[in-house]
């Protein structure tokens, strides 16, 4: 069997159950949990399964994933990681923190498209506005200069994205 299994080769059994709620009691008490026993009895792939690893482990980069594989990403919110069997503390630290961040990107994403439909909006709304106002005026030979206040919205729409993304929690409880 391969070390990837698909939710659909899943199947859901009393001590996977037992292994979910132990996850559940971790997150609402802010523990951190460890599983250990002998190998091949189903730690890593419940632990996947829970997490629905597989999903954020396949997903490329945040900004090549589609809206609709985005939407599911952000609802992640635990990361899956196995040590090897000689590690440090600093290496601990280190790939546990990279995963978070990946989770946080797909957040970061999701805030990222949405500032560009926000943006695009008000500068077809400026625009608009702008051009109301040509309405019956003849601009002959003059270039058309985007006027100060869209760069004002648009800077106000950019600052207050900047400032959800740096106020974005860390989606790993």
């Amino acid at each position: 069997m391969s070390s990837v299994s698909r939710s659909a080769d899943f199947i859901i059994t009393q001590e996977y159950r037992r292994f979910a709620e132990f996850c559940e009691a971790c997150q609402r008490d802010c523990y951190i949990g460890l599983c250990y026993g002998p190998p091949g009895v189903g730690k890593t792939l419940s632990a996947r399964h829970y997490a629905h690893w597989d999903t954020v482990t396949a997903a490329p980069l945040a900004t090549q994933v589609s809206d609709a594989a985005l939407a599911e990403l952000v609802t992640r919110t635990t990361v899956v990681y196995t040590p090897p069997v000689v590690t440090s503390p600093g290496r601990l630290e280190r790939e546990i923190q990279q995963w978070r961040q990946t989770l946080r990107a797909f957040h970061w994403e999701a805030l990222h498209r949405e500032e560009a439909v926000q943006l695009a909006e008000a500068r077809q709304r400026e625009i608009d506005r702008w051009r109301q106002g040509l309405r019956g005026r003849r601009v002959l030979g003059v270039p058309i200069v985007t006027p100060a206040r869209v760069a004002t919205s648009l800077g106000q729409i950019a600052t207050a994205y900047a400032h959800q993304r740096q106020a974005t929690p860390d989606p790993t409880p």
